[in-house]
Protein backbone atom coordinates (compact mmCIF):
# COMPACT_ATOMS: atom_id res chain seq x y z
CA UNK A 1 0.00 0.00 0.00
CA UNK A 2 1.43 3.42 -1.13
CA UNK A 3 0.91 6.59 0.79
CA UNK A 4 0.07 8.54 -2.07
CA UNK A 5 -2.98 6.06 -2.58
CA UNK A 6 -4.60 6.86 0.53
CA UNK A 7 -3.74 9.94 2.06
CA UNK A 8 -3.30 13.37 -0.35
CA UNK A 9 -0.95 15.78 1.17
CA UNK A 10 1.75 18.40 -0.16
CA UNK A 11 4.84 16.57 -0.22
CA UNK A 12 3.25 12.73 -0.63
CA UNK A 13 6.41 12.93 -3.65
CA UNK A 14 9.24 13.78 -1.18
CA UNK A 15 12.18 11.34 -1.15
CA UNK A 16 11.27 10.62 2.71
CA UNK A 17 7.92 9.18 2.05
CA UNK A 18 9.28 6.73 -0.04
CA UNK A 19 10.88 5.27 2.34
CA UNK A 20 9.65 1.69 3.80
CA UNK A 21 7.91 2.63 7.32
CA UNK A 22 5.54 5.21 5.09
CA UNK A 23 3.96 2.20 3.36
CA UNK A 24 3.08 0.04 5.97
CA UNK A 25 -0.10 -0.27 7.48
CA UNK A 26 0.75 0.52 11.34
CA UNK A 27 1.46 4.34 9.25
CA UNK A 28 -1.28 4.28 7.19
CA UNK A 29 -3.82 3.91 10.33
CA UNK A 30 -2.17 6.80 11.80
CA UNK A 31 -2.26 9.06 8.54
CA UNK A 32 -6.55 8.18 8.53
CA UNK A 33 -6.77 8.40 12.59
CA UNK A 34 -5.13 12.17 12.29
CA UNK A 35 -6.95 13.17 8.72
CA UNK A 36 -10.17 12.54 10.85
CA UNK A 37 -9.37 14.28 13.97
CA UNK A 38 -8.07 17.08 12.26
CA UNK A 39 -11.41 17.20 9.72
CA UNK A 40 -13.63 16.69 13.11
CA UNK A 41 -11.65 19.22 15.70
CA UNK A 42 -13.06 20.98 18.10
CA UNK A 43 -11.79 24.61 18.44
CA UNK A 44 -12.88 26.49 21.51
CA UNK A 45 -12.74 29.20 19.29
CA UNK A 46 -15.65 28.40 17.21
CA UNK A 47 -17.65 27.23 19.60
CA UNK A 48 -17.58 30.18 21.31
CA UNK A 49 -17.92 32.14 18.66
CA UNK A 50 -21.26 30.00 17.98
CA UNK A 51 -22.62 30.14 21.05
CA UNK A 52 -21.65 34.10 21.02
CA UNK A 53 -22.80 34.88 17.20
CA UNK A 54 -26.75 35.92 18.52
CA UNK A 55 -25.22 38.44 20.83
CA UNK A 56 -22.99 40.00 18.56
CA UNK A 57 -25.54 39.90 15.80
CA UNK A 58 -27.55 41.64 18.09
CA UNK A 59 -25.03 44.02 18.94
CA UNK A 60 -24.43 44.81 15.13
CA UNK A 61 -27.93 45.68 14.92
CA UNK A 62 -27.87 48.14 17.39
CA UNK A 63 -24.81 49.57 16.03
CA UNK A 64 -26.29 49.83 12.63
CA UNK A 65 -29.51 51.61 14.00
CA UNK A 66 -27.40 54.14 15.39
CA UNK A 67 -25.06 54.56 12.00
CA UNK A 68 -28.80 54.78 10.39
CA UNK A 69 -30.09 57.67 13.11
CA UNK A 70 -26.54 59.47 12.28
CA UNK A 71 -26.57 59.16 9.12
CA UNK A 72 -30.13 60.44 8.89
CA UNK A 73 -29.13 63.60 11.26
CA UNK A 74 -26.29 63.98 9.25
CA UNK A 75 -28.23 64.72 5.79
CA UNK A 76 -30.77 67.07 7.64
CA UNK A 77 -27.41 69.13 8.81
CA UNK A 78 -25.95 68.76 4.89
CA UNK A 79 -29.64 70.08 3.82
CA UNK A 80 -29.76 73.03 6.09
CA UNK A 81 -26.40 73.97 4.65
CA UNK A 82 -27.16 73.55 1.24
CA UNK A 83 -30.12 76.00 1.69
CA UNK A 84 -27.73 78.60 3.57
CA UNK A 85 -25.20 78.28 0.47
CA UNK A 86 -28.29 78.95 -2.04
CA UNK A 87 -29.67 81.90 0.71
CA UNK A 88 -25.85 83.33 0.20
CA UNK A 89 -26.34 83.11 -3.61
CA UNK A 90 -29.56 84.54 -3.74
CA UNK A 91 -28.59 87.69 -2.01
CA UNK A 92 -30.95 86.99 1.08
CA UNK A 93 -28.45 86.58 3.71
CA UNK A 94 -26.97 90.37 2.78
CA UNK A 95 -30.03 91.62 4.46
CA UNK A 96 -29.38 89.64 7.42
CA UNK A 97 -25.57 90.65 7.55
CA UNK A 98 -26.48 94.04 7.18
CA UNK A 99 -28.88 93.62 10.01
CA UNK A 100 -26.55 91.84 12.42
CA UNK A 101 -23.78 94.98 11.24
CA UNK A 102 -26.64 97.28 12.40
CA UNK A 103 -27.64 95.95 15.89
CA UNK A 104 -23.87 95.29 16.69
CA UNK A 105 -23.32 98.98 15.50
CA UNK A 106 -26.32 100.04 17.71
CA UNK A 107 -24.17 97.85 20.78
CA UNK A 108 -21.02 99.52 20.31
CA UNK A 109 -22.97 103.00 20.13
CA UNK A 110 -24.07 102.23 23.10
CA UNK A 111 -21.19 101.03 24.82
CA UNK A 112 -19.74 103.97 24.05
CA UNK A 113 -22.77 106.14 25.54
CA UNK A 114 -22.47 104.04 28.66
CA UNK A 115 -19.08 104.85 28.89
CA UNK A 116 -19.37 108.71 28.58
CA UNK A 117 -22.33 108.53 31.00
CA UNK A 118 -19.48 106.71 33.50
CA UNK A 119 -16.75 109.72 32.89
CA UNK A 120 -19.50 112.38 33.90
Amino acid sequence: MDISENITFSYRDHHIFQHPVFKGRLFMDYANALRRAMTSAVSPMTDSLKANAPAIQSEFRVVNSKLDGLQSIDSKIIDAVQEQIQAVGSGLTKEIIRSKDQNIATMTDSIHEVRRMARS
